[in-house]
């Protein structure tokens, strides 16, 4: 199991290419969250998080 969104990233390069696809400031955000995204659900949930304000 990935400690991080690096770590996810290294795991599941799709993941990678997912979250290049996103706009820069939904990147940022999420990288600043980076220890705390553990998984694509992780992900995906902050992902919706972000866009529903």
């Amino acid at each position: 199991m990935a400690n991080s969104l690096d770590d996810l990233f290294e795991e599941a390069p799709d993941v990678l290419q997912y979250f290049l696809s996103l706009p820069p400031d939904m990147q940022d955000a999420i990288s600043l969250r980076s220890e705390e995204i553990y998984t694509v659900d992780d992900l995906q949930q902050y992902v919706e998080l972000l866009q529903n304000g």
